[in-house]
């Protein structure tokens, strides 16, 4: 898990429903696709068919009775769900699905997949299942360091437990310190990381004026003069302070966190009140999920969290039941059985298999049925099979020995032989 930290720059990347319809409408071949037809598809899913001043995203996210209702995407701004998946990892150059955006593909099925492209809707993409929720929670602490801070600080706000516009900005704001100084403290620089850490000051630097916290965060952004507007504003908003930097970093990852179910919007009076209202409203309450996610978390920041302990610490998205850990070293038959499973999921029809992505998935599976299963239990099963030389003839394997290096071929006698050799 290498430092990083996603740079949203804007505040429309909401409803990450939107995520699953862009990677239903890719070609699963990874064929090339003009972003004019990508954006053309996309305007006809989302907009086509309405007559009553809601869009079709817009009565899907309701009907789907979403946590959140906020919706920013406009015909004009369709392009955007393009940058957003390219920032998750999902589309790469020439819009090319990835092998992230494949697994998003394989964990919503075909049924989910069918319902988008035929536009039928009949698996509505804005009600999210427990595997996309943990798929996306994952994929996220993966590319956003800061997201890891950011659940800390939100499971520790008391009395009241409400997160309001600026407070969300400034816990955001101190997550991306957070990581900046992890960056900062490390012994030698990669390439990568200078070019991390020159993004995080200057992004940082444009937040702290902004929300005033020139005196918890020394951090200063480079002044630049501002253009002379050709608009005239109205005299009470001359002066008045703009926090646009702070929102567009600070918005995203709050409504991604209610989609997951990590923070709740409620009416704040229990005699109720309009929903569309409080479901529109930008404040937010940390839940019980995320107040047992974050005790799951290790309290000193782990880089190897979502190989070695996201599966404990997801356990708090179950729907209350009891979870049981995986004997990896009792019953290798068992993790050979759910690494199996999992790799005739995401099996490449030519070719090797990404060993990561089969991990990725055997994770996910375990975890919706109760089951603790770490990526790390599943890839140190496979590499043990091939530094000790096990089971040639049926498993091959390609590339490195790290994880997001290492490809393999099972062949279909596999768990046969594991059942023959661990008794």
């Amino acid at each position: 898990m290498a430092l990083n930290f996603i740079r949203y720059s804007t505040d429309k990347f909401q409803r990450i429903g939107l995520l699953k319809i862009l990677v239903a409408l890719l070609d699963p071949q990874r064929r090339s696709l003009p972003s004019q037809l990508l954006v053309r598809k996309l305007e006809q899913v989302l907009f086509e068919g309405t007559s009553d001043g809601l869009t079709k995203a817009e009565k899907l996210i309701q009907k789907a009775d979403s946590p959140s209702w906020n919706f920013r995407i406009t015909k004009p701004t369709l392009f955007e769900i393009l940058n957003w998946g390219k920032l998750y990892g999902f589309i790469g150059s020439g819009n090319q699905i990835t092998e992230s955006g494949l697994l998003l593909r394989y964990i919503m099925g075909e049924e989910a997949i069918s319902s988008i492209s035929s536009r039928s809707f009949q698996v509505n993409p804005f009600k999210l299942t427990l595997e996309e929720r943990l798929y996306f929670l994952y994929r996220h602490l993966e590319m956003d360091t800061p997201l890891y801070f950011l659940i800390e600080k939100l499971a520790g706000v008391k009395d009241p437990p409400i997160i309001g516009g600026v407070q969300g900005d400034r816990i955001t704001c101190f997550a991306l310190y957070d990581t900046y100084k992890l960056i900062a403290d490390k012994q030698g620089f990669s390439g990568h990381s200078l070019l991390t850490l020159k993004g995080l000051r200057e992004l940082i630097g444009k937040m702290v004026p902004e929300l005033d916290l020139s005196s918890e965060i020394p951090i200063r952004g480079v002044p630049k003069p501002k253009p002379a507007s050709a608009l005239r504003s109205k005299p009470e908003q001359r002066n008045r302070k703009r926090t646009n930097t702070s929102d567009n970093e600070a918005v995203p990852r709050l409504e991604f966190l209610t989609d997951v179910c990590l923070l709740e919007k409620k009416q704040e009076e229990p005699s109720g009140g309009d929903t569309e209202k409080v479901r529109k409203a930008w404040r937010y309450w940390p839940t019980q999920v995320l107040a047992q996610f974050a005790q799951g978390m290790p309290g000193d920041f782990d880089p190897n969290f979502c190989q070695s302990g996201f599966a404990s610490a997801a356990t708090a998205l179950l729907p209350g039941e009891e979870s049981k850990r995986v004997d990896t070293q009792g019953e290798p038959v068992g993790v050979a059985n759910r690494a199996y499973e999992a790799y005739l999921v995401v099996k490449r029809r030519f070719g090797h298999t990404s060993v990561e992505s089969v991990a990725v998935v055997a994770m996910i599976q375990s975890l919706a049925r109760a089951e603790i299963l770490e990526v790390i239990d599943v890839y140190k099963f496979f590499l043990d099979i091939k530094q000790e030389g096990l089971f040639q003839d049926t498993v091959r394997f390609a590339a490195g020995n790290d994880l997001n290096n290492m490809f393999l071929d099972i062949g279909p006698t596999f768990m046969d032989e594991v059942q023959s050799y661990y008794g």
